[in-house]
């Protein structure tokens, strides 16, 4: 008798912890039917039953996002309604004479990490997923008693989802009802059950969700490459889009990483791209507008990688040559660096002429050839070099070329300078658009107290006057870092810089002012322009937000939103 009476109080304390769900919400029940020869006995020697309705009947569960009023994105036919709940208990709804599939649902909220347990009075053949991961399955009801399960659970703080799926038959229309019991050291920990979806941020919204790589406007600007990804429980995807921007259709997708090399062929709306065929790979195009496919070279043996002439008549790409010996037990080390495994590796220049479908080598010698960049007209190639020397700070020169593209004849900018620097052309290729340190030029870029160094990473732009070797710099006077640059053919430069905190665009104009640009975003990105018109696209977080992709009108600098890639993932959280 004492044993009895220890028993019943100790359940009265266990329902005194206890907290009854007293609401839910659910979706319409699924009516399910037996399968074709249900009857007949499998290799086990089983025949369908009832409870196979419930276990073979699947939804994507975990992808669930409950709330009342909103259609199941998975299925737009079925929207999210307030459950009939009597007495705590939840009722069916089920109309049909045949047995459904219905699916409740119900957040708990918790701001401490805690145990406990879920415990459960099914009236009928039930299963219960917690956060999407299936916690009971219960098949083997009998009679219309109710029947109790439970599942332990350790939650973290936050919101988690639980969801009843439940078979619907015409034996009772009582279902089950719910509640929690915290472990005795969480018993005055607060849990609200609620049928809100909104939540804080978590961890897994960082690490998950969709991303956008590079955009590439088309010339013209009527379209717009992609390169989309997206993370699933650390697993990655990806693919690369076309858009059609005006409308946001795709009108052609790369999966994968089957292309490499994916670009606009310069002054037409025409993609470029590599791929593997037989030991090689093999240029194709591909014309929007016409919808025509072709192959410019096969099988080629040496370009893995390339860049355009901006006239279209040849490719330039890199050749690369090792030096280091395969096999050796004592060689001589040509200066510090050679101890690097890389250091013997040198790249230089080829060009592909698709006219004639010829391969020649630009450059040549013991230092490795890099390339900058194009003239419009496809005459000059910008290119550098660079060497260690170890006897003046910072231990290291850089020397920057003009190369003839039709004659390889060569025209030397700048031998052995000290501050290595990035140029590009002028839209009229008249002049050069450089980047570097303030200390790039001497002290005509500089701006610093007396005693003070110049910061090398706070990077600066100039302009070089080819015809008159004039440096202009423009940014001296200008705090932001510049981390981007892009001289349009409307004559701005466009400029993308960090301040302070933030990651600003701006625009330098033609009045030789710089001026920020008041477009969304407080940490832009990546940004691309129309070679031939004035749409631009960019990329920006905000401070709590993650990317989202933006046009940008250049002639009257307006800013819209275009795409929102985690605006799913992100409508229910709420932010501090």
């Amino acid at each position: 008798m004492r044993k009895l009476l220890f028993l019943f109080m100790l359940i009265c304390t266990m329902q005194l912890h206890g907290q009854t769900v007293r609401e839910w919400m659910g979706l319409p029940p699924v009516p399910v039917e037996f399968p074709a020869f249900g009857d007949m006995k499998n290799v086990e020697n089983k025949t369908f039953s009832q409870a196979d309705l419930l276990t073979l009947s699947t939804f994507n569960i975990e992808n669930l996002t409950p709330a009342v009023g909103e259609q199941e994105l998975q299925y737009h036919s079925l929207t999210w309604e307030t459950a009939t709940v009597n007495d705590n208990i939840v009722i069916s709804q089920n109309k049909s004479t045949v047995p459904a599939i219905g699916l409740y649902a119900v957040y708990a909220e918790n701001t401490q990490w805690m145990s406990g347990k879920l415990q459960f009075s099914f009236y009928g053949n039930a299963e219960v997923y917690v956060d999407g991961v299936k916690k009971i399955t219960y098949t083997s009801h009998k009679g219309t008693e109710a029947v109790n399960q439970e599942c332990a659970l350790q939650w973290v703080p936050g919101k988690h989802s639980i969801i009843v799926k439940s078979l619907q038959t015409q034996e009772s229309d009582k279902l089950f009802s719910a509640q929690f019991i915290a472990d005795p050291n969480f018993k005055d920990a607060p849990v609200d059950f609620t049928l809100s979806p909104k939540r804080g941020k978590n961890i897994l919204d960082v690490l998950n969700g969709p991303r956008i790589g590079g955009i590439q406007v088309s010339p013209s600007g009527k379209y717009l490459i992609m390169a989309e990804g997206e993370i699933i429980k650390g697993k990655s995807s990806s693919m690369t889009n076309v858009y059609r921007i005006a409308d946001k259709e795709i009108v052609y997708t790369f999966y994968g990483n089957n292309v490499s090399n994916l670009t606009w062929i310069p002054g037409e709306d025409k993609l470029s791209y590599l791929i593997k065929e037989g030991t090689g790979n093999s240029l194709y195009t591909y014309d929007i507008e016409q919808q025509k496919l072709e192959r410019l070279f096969r099988d080629d043996q040496t370009i893995s990688s390339f860049s355009w002439s901006p006239d279209r008549s040849y490719l330039i790409y890199y050749k690369n040559e090792n030096y280091t010996p395969k096999e050796w037990e004592l060689r001589k080390l040509d200066g510090i660096e050679d101890r690097q495994a890389y250091y013997r590796n040198r790249y230089f220049l080829c060009k592909y002429d698709l006219a004639t479908g010829i391969h020649t080598r630009l450059t040549w010698g013991n230092q490795t050839t890099s390339i900058m960049d194009i003239s419009h007209d496809g005459n000059q190639i910008l290119i550098s070099t660079g060497r260690p020397d170890y006897n003046e700070y910072p231990y290291r020169k850089q020397s920057v070329y003009l190369l003839n593209a039709r004659t390889n004849q060569l025209d030397t900018l700048w031998k052995d300078r000290l501050v290595d620097i990035q140029c590009v052309f002028s839209p009229d290729d008249s002049k050069l658009l450089i980047a570097g340190a303030a200390d790039a030029f001497g002290q005509i870029g500089v701006k610093i107290a007396k005693g003070q160094i110049v910061n090398g990473y706070d990077t600066q732009l100039y302009i070089y006057d080819l015809n008159s070797k004039e440096v202009t710099p423009i940014t001296k006077d200008f705090n932001p870092a510049v981390s981007n640059y892009i001289w349009h053919t409307d004559g701005n430069i466009y400029i993308v810089a960090g301040d302070t905190d933030y990651v600003y665009l701006f625009r330098y104009g033609k009045d030789g002012k710089i001026t920020r640009i008041e477009c969304p975003g407080d940490l832009v990105q990546k940004i691309s322009l129309a070679q031939n018109g004035n749409t631009g696209i960019y990329t920006a977080s905000d401070e709590s937000y993650p990317t989202r992709v933006y046009t940008l009108d250049l002639a009257t600098l307006n800013a819209q939103e275009w795409a929102d890639p985690q605006g799913e993932q992100y409508k229910n959280i709420e932010f501090g």
